[in-house]
């Protein structure tokens, strides 16, 4: 974590603490599974990805997702583990599972999406000067805006959720997950209930999105996770 009097962003993991990290999960288990940040999107894969030749057990899986895609990509190798499959045989499904992660997210602004290179200076003012709120997901593994939803962050909430779960039938309704930055407990129920209006889903999982991820978005972010 880095600070100064007006930013925080999170750096990524170094070499060295990587490999500390296989060395110790592997006095645990005869194989490891990495499923690491997509790859387009940060650092830490290629990170991993060098740290993890230094082991004959530690097999590097890049999910191409964020947040809560990875988390769901993450989900669906520990069932495969449970199941009693072989490394192999997890490595290979969650390859051809993670194309079928449907990852989308509203932000309150495009100041630092603007700041990282992802946005035009002229969409980060409008957004300011006009209130809009940044639709985006993941188009070709890299974070992409879609559209700016108008009118408070809450009536952009809706907008986002009714462009997310759009497509109904292609919906897979086992899991979704929905992550936040700094969402009360009030209104994390009332994401959740707007998606069950939608879609009707076993499982629910709500959950704080990570340090580095808030940095990369904003406080009032939220995104959902499914599977398609």
């Amino acid at each position: 974590i880095t600070l100064d009097s007006s930013t925080a962003y999170g750096d990524k993991v170094s070499s060295a603490e990587i490999e500390e990290f296989f060395a110790e999960a592997l006095t645990q288990a005869e194989e490891v599974i990495h499923i690491s940040l997509g790859a387009k999107i940060g650092k830490s894969h290629s990170v991993a990805v060098e740290a993890a030749k230094g082991f004959g057990h530690v097999h590097v899986i890049d999910s191409g997702q964020i947040s809560c895609g990875q988390g769901l990509v993450v989900l669906y190798a520990a069932k495969l583990v449970s199941e009693g499959r072989s490394v192999m045989e997890v490595c290979e499904a969650v390859e051809n599972m993670k194309n079928h992660v449907h990852t989308s997210f509203i932000m309150p602004g495009a100041d630092i999406f603007y700041k990282s290179g992802r946005a035009r200076a002229v969409v980060a003012m409008a957004c300011r000067v006009f209130q809009l709120h940044p639709y985006g997901g993941l188009k070709q593994k890299k974070p992409k805006l879609y559209a700016l939803l108008i009118g408070t962050l809450e009536r952009a909430w809706k907008q986002g959720v009714y462009f997310s779960f759009l497509n109904k039938r292609k919906i897979n309704t086992d899991i979704v997950f929905i992550t936040h930055v700094g969402c009360n407990v009030k209104q994390q129920e009332w994401l959740k209930q707007e998606i069950l209006k939608r879609v009707p889903f076993e499982k629910v999982i709500t959950n704080k999105t990570s340090f580095t991820t808030a940095c990369s978005v904003g406080m009032g972010t939220v995104g959902f996770a499914y599977y398609t």
